[in-house]
């Protein structure tokens, strides 16, 4: 009887030790994560959202960097932006805006007094300029300066 008592305390020891060796590689592996890159190699959850996000267990956020002024071709639909929250007050004007295949929302801007984007619902090809945007109203984080585009209907 007296065997097993030693037994399961050894047991218990091995898998206190176990425990605390596997904590202490964890916290110090998710300790050195500083970036979206990191974060996200690593294997942590990254939300599907635009930029993107990586989730790490201890509560950080890190969000993917954007290129600010980078040149981007997009494909996908012309719609009316849709408001961030649908359930608070506002008016029915429509922000033009680009919903891609991927479900990604870009506000349209044009240097020019051209209203083809106007038109919602036609499958589109825009180039442009990226730009962010801080605190729109809209599901958009982004907007396109649109330099070219083709419709593809």
């Amino acid at each position: 009887m007296k065997k097993l008592h030693v037994a399961a305390i050894i047991g218990l020891l091995i898998i206190t030790i176990g425990t605390a060796i596997w904590y202490s590689a964890y916290n110090q592996k998710s300790n050195n994560m500083h970036s979206y890159d990191e974060c996200a190699a690593a294997g942590y959850p990254v939300l599907d959202s635009f930029p993107g996000k990586c989730s790490m267990p201890d509560g950080r956020t890190f969000t993917q960097t954007t290129n600010d002024g980078a040149i981007v071709s997009l494909e996908g639909l012309t719609v009316c932006l849709p408001h961030k929250d649908m359930n608070a007050p506002h008016t029915m004007e429509c922000a033009m805006g680009l919903k891609t295949d991927d479900g990604s929302y870009y506000g349209l801007g044009t240097d020019s007094s051209d209203t083809s984007l106007s038109v919602v619902n036609r499958r589109v090809r825009v180039s442009g300029t990226l730009r962010p945007i801080a605190d729109s109203k809209y599901q958009n984080q982004e907007t396109i300066t649109v330099t070219k585009y083709e419709f593809l209907d």
